[in-house]
């Protein structure tokens, strides 16, 4: 007898305990994850052709000095703007004062010794002319021959003394320039003219002694300053002691686009970035594609084609600082088409297909009505969820073309929805499923173990 209720005890226990493990199993299952719903949305997609970029000036000018010598003064600085033929810095000019001196001297003698040379010269010519009028019982041939020796001799000794005065004025100018190379300057610049067959691109041009007074003096940024005050510079570092940029209400982004894609960039295409390492949220900005490279770079064996973009720069609302700054990081996304104003699936959502024993009976008859519309192949199912809770099928044509004579554009997480089957009065109210639950386990399910 007490062996019988020893049994029943047990029994009664293993009972009691299968049925609380069936309680928090059924409890685990109710909070299983539901289907994953998404909205379907109104707007713009863009189809994109995406590059990394830098954000650079316009135009750089390395500025530096064509003579050695020791730094008087430095009068321009990083961050500043400056002008055609501002003065940036001056050497030491002493030396070269004193070469000019030392030149004008030797212009003036040389100046005197053609005068001497001239005086000469003219004597010897009246001295010869003399001899010629004189009557021939007195005049001897060898005192005219001689006269006219010494007249063509100071004839040569006239022309060495100018070039004695052009070699001395070469040298006085050569020392007015060693002079004036004293003085470092910002480049004035003049345009090369701009043809269709040679575009005036940035970099291009003609440097030339001073501004025309009707010319708008161009203006420049100081971006990077390499000398200091009484530092000795000479041919190590004399050819680079600034960096100016042009004005930086305009940049330029460069950006590589891989060969795959490079065929399906044109000039004129608006071109999206954003800069550093921003998120969703960061601000974007836009410009137009000016110019493609024809030359190819490689870059860690993968070959990339610069594509050079023109944007307008932004001043900070609080700094008042550009927002681009050369040498930035860009995310680039050049816009080849843009739909504007269309019904967007998500993408995930044309994935997604229920398992079977989740689609109910009608779901499986309409899904099997989907070959008897016109292209079938221009269409895609997509699920959302029924009135019994479980997924039913709504058709979604995303191929072919639409009204304009366009194929549909996939970006950005999402396609576009060309048309939607009958059923669908509005599609702004379609929640369609991206994720199914993870599948229901039992409670005496045994794991699959791979060995």
């Amino acid at each position: 007898m007490k062996k019988l209720l020893l049994i029943l005890i047990v029994v009664t226990a293993t009972a009691a305990g299968s049925a609380y493990a069936w309680h928090l199993w059924r409890k685990h299952e109710d909070k299983q994850v539901p289907y994953t719903v998404e909205r379907v949305q109104r707007g713009t997609l863009d189809e994109i052709v995406s590059a990394a970029g830098k954000v650079l000036p316009r135009e750089v000018y390395i500025v530096g000095s064509d003579i050695p010598g020791k730094v008087t003064a430095v009068l321009a600085d990083y961050n500043q703007t400056v002008s055609e033929g501002d003065v940036l810095l001056r050497l030491d000019d002493r030396l070269a004062k004193a070469r000019l001196e030392e030149a004008k001297v030797e212009v003036n003698l040389a100046r005197a010794a053609l005068k001497q040379a001239e005086i000469q010269r003219d004597t010897q010519g009246k001295l010869l002319d003399r001899l010629r009028n004189m009557s021939q019982e007195v005049r001897k041939p060898e005192d005219v021959d001689i006269a006219e020796g010494k007249w063509r001799a100071a004839e040569v000794a006239v022309e060495e003394a100018k070039n004695k005065v052009r070699e001395a004025e070469n040298a006085q100018h050569k020392a007015e320039l060693g002079l004036n190379l004293t003085i470092v300057r910002a480049p004035v610049l003049q345009s090369s003219g701009s043809s269709p067959s040679h575009p005036n691109r940035p970099g291009t041009g003609v440097v030339v002694e001073d501004a025309e007074s009707s010319h708008a003096k161009r203006t420049f940024f100081v971006l990077e300053r390499k000398v200091s005050v009484n530092q000795e510079i000479g041919s190590s570092n004399q050819g680079h002691l600034f960096t100016l940029a042009s004005d930086l209400q305009r940049i330029r982004v460069t950006a590589e686009v891989g060969e795959g894609d490079i065929d399906k960039v044109r000039r004129g295409m608006t071109a999206r970035f954003t800069v550093g390492n921003a998120g969703e949220d960061a601000p974007k900005y836009y410009g137009s594609i000016e110019d493609i490279h024809l030359m190819p770079s490689n870059e860690r064996g993968a070959v990339y084609y610069k594509v050079e973009i023109d944007a307008r720069n932004e001043h900070d609302a609080e700094s008042g600082d550009w927002k681009l700054r050369p040498g930035l990081t860009a995310s680039v996304d050049i816009i080849r088409r843009s739909h504007r104003d269309v019904w967007k699936v998500p993408s995930a959502a044309l994935s997604f297909e229920p398992a079977a024993e989740a689609q109910s009976a009608d779901a499986r008859k309409k899904l099997a009505q989907r070959d008897s519309l016109p292209h079938p192949d221009e269409w895609q199912t997509v699920w959302a969820i029924g009135g019994d809770g479980k997924p039913w099928p709504i058709f979604v044509r995303t191929g072919g073309k639409n009204e304009h004579g366009e194929t549909g554009i996939t970006a950005d997480r999402f396609t576009e929805a060309l048309q939607w089957d009958e059923e669908v009065k509005d599609p702004a109210t379609l929640q369609v499923i991206t994720t199914a639950p993870p599948p229901k386990k039992g409670f005496f399910s045994i794991p699959k173990i791979q060995f």
